[in-house]
């Protein structure tokens, strides 16, 4: 049996596309280690795996019918759900599944103990979402007050580590927080920080 070149496009499509998109909604949802290209390669191919096989029954139904031919747009339809919708939706239920830490808190209530997918503590703390009035001390022991929340940022790559903070406080009387005038946010670089300390929001610390 021989492929034509339209043919083996839409195969590779069919097998690499759901796995690609399935892992770039999880990475955008939840750092994730980075991978040698074989091991990428092999995670794309599981994944995709994974989703076809849910719709196994349809591919199946499809083909036995001959759907392709005598229902050419219902076939599209199924198509685009399959390759596109579905793969989307489970990398949005597994980042969930990660951000939640479903999996890790199920096996660690049977006593064992999974190796979390998230590389680094810098990443699993900043992926969580929270706000957090922070104290960031740089390398020359001075430090910098400010609130970590919606409109702050603190980067995911792994060899450029920088930190926004919309809001910047400093310490007056009685060692209490008071804004700075006219601040519209600090960015500190990476190779600057020594140590963050992280207070709970929402109230002011002291």
């Amino acid at each position: 049996m021989t492929f034509s070149s339209l043919e083996t496009a839409m195969v590779t499509v069919a097998f690499f596309v759901p796995g690609f998109i399935w892992s770039t909604v999880v990475a955008m949802l939840v750092p994730v280690r980075t991978s040698q290209a074989q091991v990428r390669l092999i995670e794309l191919l599981a994944f995709s795996a994974v989703n076809h096989g849910l719709w196994l029954p349809l591919w199946v139904l499809i083909y036995r019918n001959e759907w392709y031919e005598s229902h050419p747009y219902f076939f599209a339809v199924a198509l685009f759900a399959m390759v596109i919708v579905s793969p989307a939706a489970l990398g949005a239920v597994t980042g969930l599944f990660h951000q939640r830490r479903f999996i890790s808190r199920m096996l660690g209530s049977l006593g064992i103990r999974a190796v979390d997918p998230v590389p680094h503590a810098w990443d699993w703390q900043f992926a969580r979402g929270q706000a957090f009035w922070v104290v960031v001390t740089l390398n020359d022991e001075s430090r910098i007050y400010g609130l970590y929340h919606e409109r702050s940022f603190a980067s995911s790559d792994e060899q450029h580590r920088d930190l926004y903070l919309e809001q910047q406080f400093r310490l007056v009387n009685n060692d209490e927080w008071a804004p700075v005038e006219d601040n519209a946010g600090v960015l500190i670089m990476g190779e600057h920080i020594r140590l963050i300390e992280f207070r709970e929001y929402p109230e002011l610390p002291r």
